[in-house]
């Protein structure tokens, strides 16, 4: 698909040369129970190959998601005050475990 020619750092500069020296603006958005610090983990060999011709711009989600984190991401909460990941969207659920307890 690529040849490594165009994943080197100096492609990336003669290409940025070639278009006007203006860097690609691309906006990022984690998935649901993530958050910001998680997708630049993500990313960075991602952002240090293609850095130098697009700018990432990463931003967290609005809503605290209900459900706790899976373990391999709850390092990125330490250091943090709060406990929870962020969701794009609110969901409600229909179904409740409890309720079928009773």
């Amino acid at each position: 698909m690529f040849s490594n020619y165009y994943l080197t750092r100096n492609a990336c500069e003669l290409r940025r040369r070639e278009l006007n020296k203006r860097k690609l603006k691309v906006l990022c958005l984690h998935g649901y129970n993530s958050d910001k610090n998680v997708m630049e983990y993500q990313m960075r060999h991602f952002r240090l190959v293609f850095g130098e011709v697009i700018d990432f711009e990463i931003i967290d989600a609005p809503f605290e998601c209900q459900e706790p984190p899976i373990e391999a991401t709850k390092r990125f909460l330490t250091g943090h005050s709060r406990n929870k990941f962020k969701s794009w969207l609110k969901f409600h659920s229909w179904y409740d475990p409890e309720e079928k307890r009773k």
